[in-house]
């Protein structure tokens, strides 16, 4: 397990984005001089952000070189972010920028005016097709200023991230995560202060980022990591899904009450069961020689927090 500070610029990127859709008061970080035209690479579009992709598209360079530097350069090209950013509001609907392309705003001014987002967007929108390369300074002087103060505030909080470190240390990283033997090489552990809920990997050519949050024990445990894979082909058989009900309306039940109500076979049950204790859906109990089960209720809240990151 190798450690990285790439939870940093993993901080520096979920604080602006939810100071832009869902604001987050926090005493640590000072967003009082972040400007409004940078809105748009921080806006959820789609379900997406256009700095988490450059994030993420960033991470081979980053776990190299740690340093702020790497995103720089890749924003600072001016013509190559303004087509990042016309793709991913508008797709392929209009032709390539280049700088002083009349045409280009004209097409672009059309387009804003037909999307469907919230004025303040728009107009962010209208000022950064208009003036990139200012729009783009605002972004670097905010991720300098952001970037300073998330910094100093892993500093002061290195017990908290070194903690985190000693139990991923200690735990099977790669069968808790299912992370693919082909990406075992190199993990590597970016810990997020401030996306305290944050659970996720990043799979790279021959690595894995694995992103972790200061309270991911409160809110998720490892040993019950869900593989929604297992969790999908479990509700995929029609008796399965009347064992969960009959469960969810008695509290428990037996073989001989899914055998009553189910008209199913001991046998048929008992695979149906197995199969969803297996993965984790059901739970038992023994009372002398006969065995109960149950829901898990503990399994699908975990599989909420899970699902949650597609909402």
């Amino acid at each position: 397990m190798l450690n990285t500070n790439i939870g940093i610029f993993h901080d520096m990127i979920y604080i602006l984005s939810r100071h832009f859709n869902s604001p987050l008061q926090t005493k640590w970080i000072d967003l009082n001089n972040v400007p409004e035209n940078i809105r748009i690479f921080f806006y959820k579009h789609n379900n997406t952000i256009f700095m988490q992709q450059v994030l993420e598209n960033s991470l081979e360079e980053l776990l190299k070189n740690e340093n702020l530097q790497v995103l720089q350069d890749k924003l600072m090209n001016c013509e190559s972010t303004v087509n990042s950013v016309k793709h991913f509001y508008f797709n392929d609907a209009l032709e390539d920028f280049s700088l002083n392309n009349y045409k280009f705003i004209c097409e672009i001014n059309k387009n804003i005016s037909t999307l469907n987002c919230p004025t303040e967007v728009k107009t962010s929108l209208y000022s950064f097709f208009i003036e990139p390369i200012k729009v783009i300074h605002e972004l670097m002087r905010t991720f300098l200023d952001l970037y300073s103060q998330i910094s100093q505030m892993h500093k002061n909080h290195i017990s908290t991230i070194s903690k985190i470190q000693n139990e991923i240390t200690q735990m099977n990283v790669v069968e808790k995560f299912k992370i693919p033997c082909e990406n075992t090489k190199n993990i590597f552990l970016a810990v997020s202060l401030l996306d305290s809920k944050c659970i996720k990997t990043l799979k790279l050519n021959d690595s894995t980022v694995l992103f972790l949050g200061q309270e991911y024990s409160k809110n998720f445990e490892l040993s019950n990591y869900v593989s929604l894979k297992d969790f999908g082909y479990a509700l995929t058989e029609i008796n399965r899904i009347k064992l969960l009900n009959m469960m969810n309306n008695l509290g428990e039940i037996s073989i001989k009450d899914i055998e009553q109500e189910l008209k199913l076979s001991g046998t048929n049950a008992y695979y149906h069961l197995s199969l969803m204790i297996k993965t984790g859906i059901v739970k038992t109990r023994n009372m002398g020689r006969t065995v109960f089960y149950s829901i898990n209720r503990t399994f699908f809240n975990d599989t909420i927090h899970q699902l949650s990151k597609f909402c």
